[in-house]
């Protein structure tokens, strides 16, 4: 597919967040974890779920082992900053009082419909970078960035 009109920009050119980008995002290597992406094109914000783990207890849904944090950012070209928070004390079908507080940054830059990258730094000091693969097929992220 090359340029028909030799250096000008690629029309079809991934450029933007579009709700195409919403769903389910994992980094192949870490089974089990990943981040569920919801782009608000309307009011251009990008809202992240993530799922991971730290040590082992029972398998009980809501065990303490979960770690479940969410994240929040402008959705304005293909790059979000996103704060991003932590909840806790909650248990599935069990009413109990939560907590959300906010423990550090992170970046989202979207490289295609299918990549992206997850950079973040917690308050605690960790770090890191994570490739993210789109778990599912695109379904219609291709036909809303032409």
């Amino acid at each position: 597919c090359e340029n028909p009109v030799g250096d000008a920009p690629d029309p079809r050119a991934f450029t933007t967040m579009t709700a195409g980008l919403s769903g389910a995002w994992v980094d192949p290597s870490t089974p089990g974890q990943g981040w569920l992406f919801a782009v608000v094109q309307a009011a251009e914000v990008l809202f992240a779920a993530g799922f991971t783990f730290a040590e082992p207890s029972d398998n009980k849904i809501g065990a303490g082992d979960q770690r479940w944090m969410t994240a929040q950012g402008s959705a304005l070209g293909v790059e979000s900053e996103l704060m991003i928070s932590r909840t806790s004390g909650g248990e599935f079908d069990a009413p109990q009082s939560v907590s959300t507080t906010n423990v550090g940054r992170g970046t989202v830059p979207f490289l295609s419909c299918t990549e992206a990258i997850f950079d973040f730094e917690l308050d605690s000091g960790e770090a890191g970078s994570v490739p993210l693969s789109r778990l599912a097929p695109d379904v219609f992220c291709e036909a809303l960035t032409r």
